[in-house]
Formats: structure tokens, C-alpha cells, sequence
């Protein structure tokens, strides 16, 4: 959550909201990706495991 927060404040700015939601376990022993999309309300973000599934979702709206 935090890599995905930091990921939304680098590219939107000081964060109004930030809310995740752990789907699976992801582990620093294997290669993963984070990923983020702007929204009209903010930022839509996930990161994803080596094999590409979903492991959280987060969104982020700024001030």
C-alpha cells in the first residue's frame, strides 16, 4: 500500500483520500509491478504479481 500511495502522490500531488484493499499476498522475494491510472476523481491504482493476477487495489483522490 505504501509503494502504491507513493506512486499517487508522485504523479497527482498531496493526497486527499487513500483507500486499499489487499487481495492476495504479495512478497519482496518475487519480482511484482505497480500500476496507476488517472480518474476524473483521482487515481485508480494496483499492483500485480509476477504472474500478472491482482494482489491490491487502492484509489486515491488529491487535494
Amino acid at each position: 500500500a505504501t509503494l502504491l500511495a507513493k506512486l499517487a502522490a508522485d504523479t497527482g500531488g498531496e493526497l486527499a483520500t487513500f483507500s486499499f484493499r489487499g487481495l492476495s499476498p504479495l512478497l519482496d522475494t518475487a519480482p511484482f509491478s505497480i500500476h496507476g491510472r488517472r480518474t476524473e476523481a483521482g487515481m485508480d491504482l494496483w499492483a500485480a504479481n509476477p504472474s500478472g493476477g491482482l494482489a491490491m487495489t487502492a484509489k486515491a483522490t488529491f487535494r
